[in-house]
Protein backbone atom coordinates (compact mmCIF):
# COMPACT_ATOMS: atom_id res chain seq x y z
CA UNK A 1 0.00 0.00 0.00
CA UNK A 2 2.88 2.47 0.57
CA UNK A 3 4.18 1.90 -2.80
CA UNK A 4 0.72 2.81 -4.24
CA UNK A 5 -0.08 5.43 -2.12
CA UNK A 6 3.46 7.19 -3.09
CA UNK A 7 2.58 6.62 -6.91
CA UNK A 8 -0.88 8.29 -6.47
CA UNK A 9 1.03 11.23 -4.24
CA UNK A 10 3.29 11.56 -7.33
CA UNK A 11 0.60 11.71 -10.19
CA UNK A 12 -1.01 14.53 -7.93
CA UNK A 13 1.89 16.28 -7.76
CA UNK A 14 2.14 16.34 -11.35
CA UNK A 15 -1.11 17.40 -12.22
CA UNK A 16 0.05 21.10 -10.53
CA UNK A 17 3.46 20.50 -11.76
CA UNK A 18 4.88 22.87 -14.27
CA UNK A 19 5.10 21.83 -18.15
CA UNK A 20 8.88 21.18 -18.47
CA UNK A 21 8.57 18.58 -15.01
CA UNK A 22 5.39 16.77 -16.72
CA UNK A 23 7.15 16.18 -19.55
CA UNK A 24 10.66 15.07 -17.39
CA UNK A 25 7.78 12.75 -15.88
CA UNK A 26 6.25 11.47 -18.87
CA UNK A 27 9.88 10.75 -20.55
CA UNK A 28 10.86 8.64 -17.66
CA UNK A 29 8.51 6.62 -17.47
CA UNK A 30 7.46 6.01 -21.34
CA UNK A 31 10.28 6.86 -22.71
CA UNK A 32 10.49 3.13 -24.48
CA UNK A 33 6.91 3.13 -25.85
CA UNK A 34 7.64 6.75 -27.35
CA UNK A 35 10.65 5.67 -29.25
CA UNK A 36 8.92 2.83 -30.57
CA UNK A 37 5.58 5.06 -31.88
CA UNK A 38 8.60 7.06 -33.23
CA UNK A 39 9.90 4.73 -35.39
CA UNK A 40 6.43 3.33 -36.68
CA UNK A 41 5.50 7.10 -37.03
CA UNK A 42 8.69 7.49 -39.64
CA UNK A 43 8.30 3.86 -40.75
CA UNK A 44 4.79 4.85 -42.29
CA UNK A 45 5.75 8.06 -43.37
CA UNK A 46 8.63 6.75 -45.34
CA UNK A 47 6.69 4.28 -46.98
CA UNK A 48 4.18 6.85 -47.87
CA UNK A 49 6.77 9.40 -49.35
CA UNK A 50 8.02 6.09 -51.79
CA UNK A 51 4.53 4.62 -52.82
CA UNK A 52 3.28 8.15 -53.68
CA UNK A 53 6.43 9.67 -55.04
CA UNK A 54 7.30 6.85 -57.35
CA UNK A 55 7.58 7.73 -60.96
CA UNK A 56 6.72 5.20 -63.53
CA UNK A 57 10.10 4.54 -65.54
CA UNK A 58 9.56 4.78 -69.27
CA UNK A 59 12.81 3.91 -70.40
CA UNK A 60 16.33 2.88 -68.33
CA UNK A 61 19.92 3.12 -69.98
CA UNK A 62 23.91 3.19 -69.55
CA UNK A 63 26.10 5.26 -70.76
CA UNK A 64 29.75 3.71 -70.20
CA UNK A 65 32.65 6.23 -70.11
CA UNK A 66 30.18 9.12 -70.36
CA UNK A 67 32.07 12.59 -70.11
CA UNK A 68 28.89 15.21 -69.90
CA UNK A 69 26.25 13.64 -67.69
CA UNK A 70 24.38 16.55 -67.05
CA UNK A 71 24.24 17.04 -71.04
CA UNK A 72 22.80 13.57 -71.16
CA UNK A 73 20.29 14.06 -68.57
CA UNK A 74 19.27 17.48 -69.77
CA UNK A 75 19.38 19.60 -72.65
CA UNK A 76 19.80 15.83 -74.39
CA UNK A 77 16.50 15.02 -73.69
CA UNK A 78 14.44 17.46 -73.89
CA UNK A 79 12.77 17.52 -77.26
CA UNK A 80 12.74 13.61 -76.92
CA UNK A 81 10.51 14.06 -73.59
CA UNK A 82 8.49 16.65 -75.42
CA UNK A 83 7.85 14.33 -78.54
CA UNK A 84 6.44 11.35 -76.55
CA UNK A 85 4.52 13.34 -74.11
CA UNK A 86 6.70 11.79 -71.47
CA UNK A 87 5.09 13.79 -68.01
CA UNK A 88 8.33 14.17 -65.75
CA UNK A 89 5.82 14.69 -62.62
CA UNK A 90 4.74 11.13 -62.85
CA UNK A 91 7.33 9.47 -65.21
CA UNK A 92 11.41 9.01 -65.64
CA UNK A 93 13.91 8.40 -67.71
CA UNK A 94 17.11 6.92 -65.42
CA UNK A 95 20.20 6.89 -66.77
CA UNK A 96 23.11 5.26 -65.31
CA UNK A 97 26.52 7.58 -66.34
CA UNK A 98 29.19 7.00 -63.90
CA UNK A 99 30.65 3.68 -65.44
CA UNK A 100 33.67 3.44 -66.88
CA UNK A 101 35.42 0.86 -69.16
CA UNK A 102 39.42 1.87 -69.89
CA UNK A 103 40.74 0.82 -72.75
CA UNK A 104 44.43 1.41 -71.99
CA UNK A 105 46.64 -1.09 -70.52
CA UNK A 106 47.80 -0.98 -66.77
CA UNK A 107 46.60 -2.16 -62.97
CA UNK A 108 44.27 0.75 -62.67
CA UNK A 109 42.63 -0.28 -65.57
CA UNK A 110 41.76 -4.12 -65.10
CA UNK A 111 40.37 -2.95 -61.49
CA UNK A 112 38.17 -0.40 -62.77
CA UNK A 113 36.96 -2.61 -65.82
CA UNK A 114 36.08 -5.47 -63.09
CA UNK A 115 34.06 -3.16 -61.27
CA UNK A 116 32.35 -2.06 -64.22
CA UNK A 117 31.79 -5.32 -65.55
CA UNK A 118 30.63 -6.31 -62.42
CA UNK A 119 27.84 -3.05 -61.91
CA UNK A 120 27.01 -4.27 -65.97
CA UNK A 121 26.37 -7.86 -64.72
CA UNK A 122 24.26 -6.95 -61.63
CA UNK A 123 21.85 -4.49 -64.07
CA UNK A 124 21.76 -7.10 -66.25
CA UNK A 125 20.55 -9.68 -64.12
CA UNK A 126 18.22 -6.86 -62.59
CA UNK A 127 15.84 -7.00 -65.90
CA UNK A 128 15.67 -3.22 -65.54
CA UNK A 129 17.50 -1.96 -67.85
CA UNK A 130 16.92 -1.23 -71.79
CA UNK A 131 20.58 -0.44 -73.26
CA UNK A 132 24.23 0.20 -72.99
CA UNK A 133 25.98 2.56 -75.13
CA UNK A 134 29.80 2.80 -75.09
CA UNK A 135 32.89 2.55 -77.62
CA UNK A 136 32.51 0.18 -79.91
CA UNK A 137 35.77 -2.30 -78.50
CA UNK A 138 33.53 -1.78 -74.74
CA UNK A 139 30.25 -2.99 -76.58
CA UNK A 140 32.00 -5.96 -78.51
CA UNK A 141 33.13 -7.19 -75.37
CA UNK A 142 29.84 -7.43 -73.69
CA UNK A 143 28.10 -8.80 -76.76
CA UNK A 144 30.77 -11.68 -76.62
CA UNK A 145 28.64 -12.41 -73.58
CA UNK A 146 25.37 -12.01 -75.34
CA UNK A 147 24.31 -9.21 -72.99
CA UNK A 148 22.36 -7.76 -76.40
CA UNK A 149 19.07 -8.74 -77.86
CA UNK A 150 18.64 -9.00 -81.84
CA UNK A 151 17.66 -6.28 -83.22
CA UNK A 152 15.33 -8.02 -85.32
CA UNK A 153 13.09 -8.48 -82.42
CA UNK A 154 13.50 -4.90 -80.95
CA UNK A 155 12.55 -2.98 -84.00
CA UNK A 156 9.78 -2.36 -85.83
CA UNK A 157 9.96 -3.18 -89.78
CA UNK A 158 10.22 1.18 -90.78
CA UNK A 159 13.13 1.22 -88.11
CA UNK A 160 15.25 -1.85 -89.00
CA UNK A 161 15.37 -0.83 -92.56
CA UNK A 162 16.14 2.69 -91.42
CA UNK A 163 19.02 1.63 -88.80
CA UNK A 164 19.96 -1.62 -90.71
CA UNK A 165 23.16 0.19 -92.21
CA UNK A 166 24.52 1.01 -89.45
CA UNK A 167 24.12 -2.36 -87.84
CA UNK A 168 26.86 -4.39 -86.05
CA UNK A 169 26.36 -8.32 -86.56
CA UNK A 170 27.71 -11.08 -84.19
CA UNK A 171 26.79 -15.07 -84.66
CA UNK A 172 23.88 -16.14 -81.78
CA UNK A 173 23.50 -19.40 -80.45
CA UNK A 174 22.97 -20.96 -83.56
CA UNK A 175 25.93 -19.33 -84.96
CA UNK A 176 24.07 -17.28 -87.37
CA UNK A 177 25.48 -13.39 -87.65
CA UNK A 178 22.20 -11.14 -86.06
CA UNK A 179 22.78 -7.29 -85.67
CA UNK A 180 22.85 -6.42 -82.10
CA UNK A 181 24.71 -3.71 -82.23
CA UNK A 182 24.13 0.00 -84.17
CA UNK A 183 26.70 1.86 -84.77
CA UNK A 184 26.14 5.79 -82.98
CA UNK A 185 29.63 7.86 -84.40
CA UNK A 186 26.76 9.41 -86.47
CA UNK A 187 24.68 11.06 -83.99
CA UNK A 188 25.50 14.20 -82.80
CA UNK A 189 23.30 14.05 -79.91
CA UNK A 190 24.89 11.68 -78.90
CA UNK A 191 28.40 12.56 -79.68
CA UNK A 192 27.63 15.31 -77.19
CA UNK A 193 27.76 13.76 -74.43
CA UNK A 194 31.49 12.07 -74.79
CA UNK A 195 34.52 12.94 -75.67
CA UNK A 196 35.71 13.57 -78.83
CA UNK A 197 38.07 10.52 -79.47
CA UNK A 198 35.38 8.39 -77.71
CA UNK A 199 33.26 9.72 -79.19
CA UNK A 200 33.92 8.69 -82.68
CA UNK A 201 33.30 4.98 -82.04
CA UNK A 202 30.00 4.77 -79.80
CA UNK A 203 27.85 2.08 -80.22
CA UNK A 204 24.31 0.85 -79.00
CA UNK A 205 23.18 -2.05 -78.12
CA UNK A 206 19.39 -3.08 -76.48
CA UNK A 207 19.66 -5.11 -73.46
CA UNK A 208 18.20 -9.07 -73.91
CA UNK A 209 14.84 -8.63 -72.05
CA UNK A 210 14.48 -4.52 -72.24
CA UNK A 211 11.34 -3.92 -70.58
CA UNK A 212 10.80 -0.82 -73.20
CA UNK A 213 11.64 -1.88 -76.44
CA UNK A 214 9.02 0.14 -78.39
CA UNK A 215 10.23 3.53 -76.38
CA UNK A 216 14.38 2.05 -76.97
CA UNK A 217 13.04 2.27 -81.07
CA UNK A 218 11.73 5.80 -80.52
CA UNK A 219 14.99 6.65 -78.74
CA UNK A 220 17.57 5.44 -81.05
CA UNK A 221 15.46 7.15 -83.84
CA UNK A 222 15.75 10.65 -82.26
CA UNK A 223 19.33 10.21 -81.42
CA UNK A 224 20.38 9.03 -85.09
CA UNK A 225 18.41 12.57 -86.61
Amino acid sequence: MAVMDEFKKERESIKTAPLNKKLQYVWNYYWVQILIVAGLILTIAGVFFVVTNKKEPVLNGIYVNCYEADYVNGSMIEAFVEEQGIDLNNQELYFVTDLSYRLDDGMTSGTTNKQTTQALTIYYDSGTMDFVTAQRQVMEELALKNYFADLADVLTEEQYAALEPYFITFPNAKGEQVPVLIDMSGSKKLKEGYEAEAAETLVFGVVIGAPHKEMVGKYIEYLMK
